[in-house]
């Protein structure tokens, strides 16, 4: 086995694929045998972590950087997910973005079809669910799964971790594709995994239409889709009747007060801002759970009323030194993050257009080069869960840091209502740290009786609570086909 493993390893400091492939094919027809006469399996010899000083051979290949070696090496069967003598796969030990892609390529190949074993071995190994096979394209392997893998591939991923309702670069989601191909059961376990029905496509071969106006004409899809949105609303019902409640606890959305702020010319550190409730809260009592009631938030005070007039307010204000921030007709946006991140940066920033372009600002977004001298007043975006590890959570201080997308979006969301706020002077120097006291903050749309509102009214309405940090928003629809009268909860998609 070490002579098979010796030809491997010189073979890949050499980069020779073609010499790997042909070790490999040796193994494969039996022709390899060790001191002792027996057989080498090929298994054994790619999965061997005792083999290399670095583990397994797809872990020296991986380290070296050979990508072409590397894939070769997956193709032929060895392990992703195999643990050297530290505790790490392959892909942990390798930080070169073409051999991190094979990775991803070869997850991508698994679910299109529909290999769910060698899928959950590379998802175990550490490829990351939610990637995006190209910027040009954004597609993540769900969208991949939904467009040529079957029911089993959509489950792999969704139980996995994958976020149903992410857009590609056309605006379309995992539930177009499955949609446009027409396979009723990966339909299914998309929208019972939350697939949002009512996302509208921005451009490409779906643009302008949702997953609900592409199944307009296939009969056995709108089946689906009652069947699957009527059960939701039976679920939900069951979950309001019920009335053993976890509590629930909340931090109250108070006024800031600024306290001991150090003068510019004593030389003290600022002080945080305080949280500090003007009056004492009311609870309320649903489902015999007691939960704190808010007071509304001032909009003057005796300390910095343009800071509370931010809605939700936030936990934590530092105030710092330095000159204020004032923008010019365009608002640049530099990022050092590329890949998905990047992606998503782009995404959230553009939905926040329309906003800045409402109080004259133009959207310029670029990529953080070396060296890049920042002479004008712009901002510094970064999307990074290790550095901010609470869900949604961001700081803000002109560098904006999140750890998630819709941390991202509370911090545009912020920093929009500080340009408002302090138009005239300019924002002053500060920095924000804010994340949510409650995971869902919902709010029910009765639409049962009367008017029931156009597909516009409800991106409006879904804008307008998002820009109050509300996160989950729900419409009741009572309508009649084939002479049924149906009822059901549809989330709206932000």
């Amino acid at each position: 086995m070490n002579e098979a493993a010796e030809n491997l390893s010189a073979a890949i400091d050499c980069g020779r694929t073609d010499i790997v492939r042909a070790v490999v094919s040796a193994l494969e027809k039996g022709e390899v045998r060790d001191l002792n006469n027996s057989l080498l399996k090929l298994e054994h010899v790619l999965n061997n972590t005792s083999l290399t000083s670095v583990g397994s051979i797809l872990h020296y290949a991986a380290q070296a950087g050979q990508a072409d070696i590397v894939r070769a090496l997956l193709a032929s069967g060895a392990d992703p997910g195999v643990h050297n003598a530290e505790g790490k796969t392959p892909l942990d030990i390798t930080t070169i973005e073409r051999v991190r892609n094979v990775f991803n390529e070869e997850l991508l190949q698994c679910v299109a079809h529909s290999n769910i074993g060698r899928a959950c071995q590379l998802l175990a190994a550490g490829v990351s669910v939610n990637f995006q096979d190209s910027p040009t394209s954004l597609n993540t392997p769900l969208h991949w799964a939904a467009s040529f893998g079957n029911k089993d591939s959509v489950q792999c991923l969704c139980k996995r971790g994958a976020h149903v309702n992410l857009q590609n670069i056309h605006g379309a989601t995992a539930l177009h594709d499955a949609v446009n191909r027409g396979d009723p059961s990966v339909v299914s376990e998309l929208i019972s995994h939350g697939a949002a029905v009512d996302i509208l496509a921005e451009t490409g071969s779906f643009a302008n239409k949702t997953p609900l106006d592409l199944a307009k004409n296939k009969s056995s899809l709108l089946q689906v889709f009652d069947d699957n949105l009527i059960s939701n609303k039976r679920t939900m019902d069951k979950d309001i009747a019920n009335p053993n409640v976890s509590p629930v606890t909340t931090r109250s959305f108070e006024p800031l007060k600024l306290t001991n702020v150090a003068s510019p010319t004593n030389g003290a550190a600022p002080s945080e801002v305080s949280m500090e409730s003007a009056t004492n809260s009311t609870p309320i009592t649903v489902n015999g759970t007691s939960i704190p009631v808010p007071p509304r938030p001032l909009l003057s005070g005796p300390n910095d009323s343009r800071l509370q007039k931010l809605w939700p307010q936030p936990l934590k204000v530092i105030p710092r030194q330095g000159g204020r921030f004032q923008p010019l007709g365009v608002l640049k946006v530099y990022t050092s993050c590329n890949g998905e991140r990047l992606g998503v940066i782009r995404r959230t920033w553009q939905i926040q257009k329309p906003s800045l372009q409402q109080i004259g600002f133009d959207l310029q977004i670029e990529t953080l080069a070396a060296g890049l001298d920042l002479d004008v007043p712009c901002i510094v975006c970064e999307l990074n869960p290790k550095l901010m590890p609470d869900p949604e959570s961001y700081k803000l201080s002109v560098k904006i840091l999140s750890s998630d997308r819709p941390g991202l979006q509370y911090a545009i969301t912020t920093f929009i209502q500080l340009l408002k706020a302090c138009w005239e002077e300019g924002i002053p120097p500060l920095q924000m740290h804010d994340k949510p006291s409650l995971k869902g903050r919902g709010v029910l749309l009765d639409t049962s009786k009367g008017r029931v509102p156009n597909l516009g009214s409800l991106k409006l309405f879904a804008a307008q609570l998002a820009n109050l940090k509300i996160n989950q928003a729900r419409a009741e629809v009572v309508y009649m086909y084939k002479d049924i009268v149906h009822a059901f909860y549809f989330p709206l998609g932000y």
